[in-house]
């Protein structure tokens, strides 16, 4: 059941972004164009047959070719859209080979008088972009076959989803540590490494007949460039075996800047780790929006990779219709094509909107992030797992495996954090909730435990202006929303969760020194990227869209003592509460992973 969330007219001094007032319109910008796929509805079929042993379609997937051919615009379509470019004064400068993305530039007069908007300067303390007043607006002529517009921002929307433990609890960055002689595991919580998530998640017995992910290609989608020797150094650290040679950066757009490598350098080390032998090709990009599009369009169309994560994101909100609906084309090819997506669910507890900019700290509006929120990726939430958690002379005791939340930091918080205590930290606990804007999918359909969004969640802020008055504002506005939908029967989410709590977290090693109490779902979709490489390998086969298969095995088979699944029954995400079966603080629970390849194999479908 959810926690009572009341609704909220949050009256606080906070700084909006500062409108610099229209970007000129001799600038030129460049935008990209998504179409909508053609047969949706038979395309959502096919993906569920390749789960299905009783299909002919079972994991037969598709190439990108045979994509293009069944489920793509037709070429009549992209000449039409494109003709309408020209004759609206924009240089159509290309088109992806699924016919899904158009790119083009013009100048910027011309491009916010095509879609109706107007692109403004701004700064956002020391951040300067450029960002639409308005959501952008598809012409009608085009409705029928154009379904979003990207490129119209310039800011940097997305977060990585890693964090540490507070301050107070001690220092994170320390010497090197010393491990056993040939161990990957310490055992110790804050010290974790992959051998750690073997131990806990039941991933030896994979190993042990022989699946380390030979043949197998993971992949890591970030916004940050990294240094490969870190993930190296990590590995040889710990002193695991694995496959020289095995990272290929792909840089996207030209590559991200190094803002938030930390991100990507655990990425790779904890799919790595979890998948020895696999090769892993990194997808780096620009943290802008058309660079987030671009790195899954070029993921996917390289067909390369068997599995793919992401560990960034933003409250979904702030993505209109018209901009979510290109990705989701792009990730339902991917699930075609037999490549698994897995996105960090966010480390802000039920209440996304915290992460943004545009909102202050104790926002109680439930959100949930996105890509997490897409029905076609795997979401992968966060535990605190039991054990005594230290807090410098006195120790709280976790019984049993609970949903990520600090909540039960709050009376050690309130007396060691000045000026803010517990508030200062929060929310901070694993994302999971309702979406407001996707559609509950089929595999969740009927499963005790879905909910509907909460009701009465609006947000109108009072920004102290200079004469110490307040101007109201309703940031969801700004993005066409008045308030989030009341009992939307949307995606819930997280869908699988493993240990994300910092208190019970890991190792980083990074910028060539060691880490301690990494933790956030940052690490556990990268980690589940790793060990579907795994069960991939173990059905020799890539695996495509997961959830099908993850929701009807919970139903048939439950949480038998060795099952595949581990319920999670207690303790809350700060907004929901977990219970036996599906709920949206941890999702179906935890897994065991050879037990889940037993089960996969043996999954007759629906």
């Amino acid at each position: 059941m959810a926690v009572a969330i009341t609704s909220v007219r949050l009256h606080a001094s906070v700084s909006l972004p500062i409108d610099l007032g229209p970007k000129s319109g001799t600038n030129v910008a460049t935008v990209a164009i998504g179409l909508k796929l053609r047969n949706q509805d038979q395309l959502a079929k096919f993906i569920r047959s390749t789960s299905d042993r009783k299909s002919p379609n079972y994991h037969k997937f598709l190439t990108p070719a045979q994509f293009k051919t069944a489920y793509s615009p037709l070429p009549a379509d992209v000449a039409t859209v494109i003709n309408d470019l020209k004759a609206n004064k924009m240089t159509v400068t290309g088109v992806s080979s699924n016919n899904l993305v158009i790119k083009a530039t013009g100048k910027l007069a011309d491009i916010n008088k095509y879609f109706s908007t107007s692109v403004h300067n701004y700064l956002d303390g020391t951040d300067r972009y450029s960002s639409p007043v308005k959501p952008a607006k598809i012409p009608l002529r085009v409705q029928s076959t154009v379904s979003s517009v990207v490129g119209l921002s310039t800011k940097h929307m997305f977060q990585p989803n890693v964090k540490f433990r507070p301050a107070q609890l001690g220092t994170n960055k320390i010497s090197a540590p010393k491990f056993k002689a040939h161990s990957t595991a310490t055992g110790i919580p804050g010290f974790f490494t992959v051998g750690d998530v073997v131990d806990r998640y039941q991933v030896q017995p994979l190993y042990d007949a022989g699946n380390l992910g030979q043949g197998r290609t993971i992949g890591i989608a970030t916004l940050a460039s990294f240094d490969p020797a870190d993930a190296y150094g990590y590995w040889d650290a710990i002193g695991l075996s694995y496959k020289p040679n095995r990272i290929t950066v792909v840089d996207v757009d030209g590559g991200g800047d190094f803002d938030g490598d930390i991100e990507t350098t655990l990425d790779v080390e904890q799919s790595g780790g979890m998948a020895p032998q696999a090769s892993i090709i990194v997808y780096d990009a620009p943290n802008t929006d058309l660079g987030f599009l671009d790195l899954f369009v070029q993921a996917v169309l390289d067909n390369q990779v068997d599995t793919l994560s992401v560990s960034w994101g933003g409250p979904e909100i702030f993505n209109t219709p018209t901009y979510t609906a290109i990705f989701d084309f792009i990730f339902t090819e991917a699930a075609a094509q037999g490549i698994s997506i897995f996105a960090s669910s966010g480390d802000a507890g039920a209440f996304e909107l915290n992460r943004s900019l545009y909102v202050p700290q104790f926002t109680k509006v439930a959100s949930v992030g996105y890509p997490a929120s897409s029905p076609w990726v795997t979401c992968a939430g966060g535990l605190t797992i039991a054990g005594d958690i230290d807090l410098g002379g006195s120790t709280i005791t976790i019984p049993q495996d609970r949903p990520w939340g600090w909540s039960y930091l709050r009376s050690f918080l309130d007396q060691n954090v000045p000026y803010g205590g517990y508030l200062s930290y929060f929310p901070s606990g694993a994302g999971g909730g309702v979406s407001a804007i996707e559609p509950v999918p089929d595999y969740q359909v009927n499963v005790p435990g879905i909910q509907v969004t909460q009701p009465s969640q609006y947000l109108r802020l009072g920004v102290q202006d200079n004469s110490g008055g307040f101007e109201f504002v309703d940031p969801l506005a700004i993005f066409g929303y008045n308030q989030m939908p009341d009992g939307f029967p949307g995606r819930n989410l997280p869908d699988i969760s493993l240990n994300a709590d910092p208190n019970t977290g890991y190792l980083i090693y990074y910028f060539g020194g060691w880490y301690t109490y990494g933790g956030g779902t940052s690490f556990v979709a990268p980690q589940l990227n790793g060990i579907t490489a795994l069960l991939g390998q173990s059905l020799k086969s890539r695996l495509g869209l997961l959830n099908p298969a993850l929701y009807r095995i919970a139903q048939k088979v439950g949480y038998p003592v060795n099952g595949p699944f581990n319920d999670i029954t207690t303790g809350d995400n700060l907004g929901f509460t977990a219970a036996p079966g599906y709920d949206p603080a941890s999702g179906i629970g935890s897994i065991n992973a050879a037990n889940l390849a037993a089960a996969l194999a043996a999954d007759a479908g629906p």
